[in-house]
């Protein structure tokens, strides 16, 4: 049964497109749509249907769903690619849809999709521009068939909305390159030159041309390098000196052999917390009283505070008191211990154990010079003391704690020290490290109540240093008095290498350092000459130079990296080593990039 023909009643949608839109937003938008023939009103400069692959794209997809899609544009460089896939173009919602143009080199009636290679032999882009866009509506037929004249038995004609986003263009004012037009395309295939590849290709060649450029350079005037090692009857001079390092010296002594120095410090702090061990008892203390006899020759008076001890338990009396002496019988001879006092006493500390019965108790003697030889004392039974034991700090906890405070590694400081005094030029005498006596603070005091204590422990460590061209002087001069000035120079000072040592370090004032340092002594070379006499030579006209210089035995040249034959032409790029005569040691470098140390 065929479908009415009437415009009002053609089922159709709009769907307007965004100009950020990416394909895949406006494939989706096409696809949600409920009709059909779908209008997809363009934006101006729409840049993502400006692809043909895009056009395909949305063309096929359109297909595959059994929908129509017209394109409403009036952008002239988009029909083009809408002729070549046989997109229908309208240039307003109320303009006659057709298929606009192809490219010249495009056979409409063969065309090829290039991803896979299919022909659609039955599109005719003249015929389908001569079909109003109701007749491509058909659900039996696609555009391809309309346009070779095929016929369909569902007939629709389509009424675009009235709204013109695009001017004032009507069915008067067909597209820029319409059906009349089509004919004109010659059947030639479309081939588009890929600029972008053409483009990369270009970079990359010149950036490869850069590289060649740069690496020749780079091998043949920063890599080249020459070592030439010279062996000579140079010999070694040793230095023994006994050293005073001395932090008030403002110049160096050579009678004396004394230097000024410089002294650097670091306190390590550490720290340990404890649970206390010790027990104290805040009980209630005990009271009585005890009464003294004085069988002396006269009355004694004892002060407060005098102690009154039984049982290994000590009371201590509370105000002075005057014992006055007793009577004798049979000549005096017989005390009668009729010479008595009384004295209140407490414990001296509180608990329920000292809570006893009646006892005798000894007096305690004190600076008063009183004479207690004579006195003898009996306490009444004490009472009233009570128990309550507490935690206290004892000796054993702040022992522990600093038995647990972790010992500073005495490496790392020394070589933090180092770098001190390396940062304000001075040579560091390791040997001279001094650890002070650790100061130990505990958080309470010992017989105070607490749970836990506190221990903190601070250390400070010292090191000594000297400058550099103090210890070289002291060098020099000795090796100078050991050497022929005319024929022979020193090589090497062996300052850098100097060891010291120290027998008794400390934290201050002067300090006896023992040094010992080994010197190279032999020919005079003027190496910076000699480096630049050298540079541009082959190896054959090197021998024949340095071998000319009074006192070098043998000489030896290596090149690298491998392909260098001959000696760098610039002087900073040779390295000439000074060897002992015989040496099988590491030979001792008298200068590197050709600069005299």
């Amino acid at each position: 049964m065929a479908t009415s023909t009437n415009p009002s009643e053609i089922k159709k949608d709009t769907i307007y497109i965004d100009v950020d839109d990416e394909i895949t937003t406006i494939i989706e938008k096409m696809q949600n749509s409920s009709q059909r023939i779908v209008a997809l009103v363009l934006p101006k400069r729409a840049s993502v249907l400006q692809s043909v692959v895009n056009m395909k794209l949305l063309k096929r997809t359109a297909e595959n769903a059994k929908k129509h899609v017209v394109l409403i544009t009036s952008e002239s460089g988009l029909l083009p690619l809408a002729g070549s896939v046989g997109l229908l173009v309208a240039s307003s919602l109320q303009s006659k849809p057709a298929i606009p143009v192809a490219p010249d080199t495009i056979d409409r009636e063969h065309v090829i999709d290039e991803d896979s290679g299919e022909e659609f032999d039955d599109f005719n882009a003249d015929t389908a521009a001569e079909q109003p866009i109701g007749k491509l509506a058909d659900m039996g037929g696609t555009a391809a068939a309309v346009a070779a004249g095929g016929a369909y038995d569902d007939t629709e004609t389509i009424q675009l909305d009235n709204e013109d986003d695009f001017g004032a263009a009507t069915d008067a004012a067909p597209l820029a390159g319409g059906a009349a037009i089509a004919k004109k395309a010659k059947d030639k295939k479309l081939k588009v030159p890929n600029f972008n590849k053409f483009r990369i290709v270009l970079i990359v060649a010149v950036l490869a041309v850069v590289l060649l450029i740069g690496g020749f350079v780079y091998a043949n005037a920063v890599l080249p390098k020459a070592l030439v090692t010279l062996k000579t009857n140079s010999s070694d001079i040793p230095t023994k000196a006994n050293l005073t390092l001395d932090p008030a010296a403002t110049a160096l002594d050579t009678e004396t052999n004394t230097l000024p120095a410089k002294i650097v410090s670091k306190q390590q702090t550490g720290s340990q917390q404890v649970s206390t061990s010790g027990q104290k008892n805040n009980g209630t203390k005990a009271t009585g009283t005890v009464t003294i006899t004085n069988c002396g020759p006269s009355d004694v008076t004892l002060s407060a505070g005098r102690g009154f001890s039984a049982n290994n338990k000590t009371f201590i009396s509370q105000k002075s008191v005057t014992v006055p002496t007793s009577d004798f019988t049979f000549g005096g001879m017989t005390c009668k211990k009729n010479g008595k006092a009384d004295v209140a006493v407490t414990a001296a500390v509180g608990g329920a154990d000292y809570n006893i019965d009646a006892s005798a108790y000894t007096i305690a003697k004190d600076s008063s010079g009183a004479d207690t030889s004579y006195l003898s004392a009996q306490g009444s039974a004490m009472t009233g003391g009570t128990d309550n034991i507490v935690k206290v700090v004892a000796q054993a906890d702040i022992d522990s704690a600093r038995a647990k405070i972790t010992a500073a590694d005495n490496n790392s400081i020394k070589d933090e020290l180092v770098n001190k005094l390396a940062a304000i030029s001075y040579t560091a005498i390791s040997a001279s490290l001094h650890v002070g006596d650790p100061v130990v603070t505990p958080s309470a005091a010992i017989g105070d109540q607490a749970d836990t204590v506190t221990v903190t422990q601070v250390v400070t460590y010292t090191m000594y240093g000297a400058k550099p061209d103090d210890i070289k002087t002291i060098i020099t001069t000795n090796v100078k008095k050991q050497i022929d000035p005319t024929k022979q120079q020193i090589l090497k000072d062996g300052a850098s290498s100097a060891k010291f040592d120290v027998a008794t370090s400390a934290a201050s004032g002067p300090l006896q350092v023992g040094m010992s340092a080994t010197s190279l002594a032999g020919p005079d070379i003027q190496v910076d000459k000699l480096a630049t006499q050298l540079a541009g030579k082959k190896t054959g006209a090197v021998d024949q130079l340095v071998k000319a210089i009074p006192g070098v035995t043998d000489v030896s040249v290596k090149y690298s990296p491998f392909w260098v034959s001959s000696v760098p032409k610039k002087a900073n790029k040779v390295q000439i080593v000074i060897e002992k005569s015989g040496t099988t040691a590491a030979p001792a470098t008298q200068s590197t990039n050709g600069s005299k140390p």
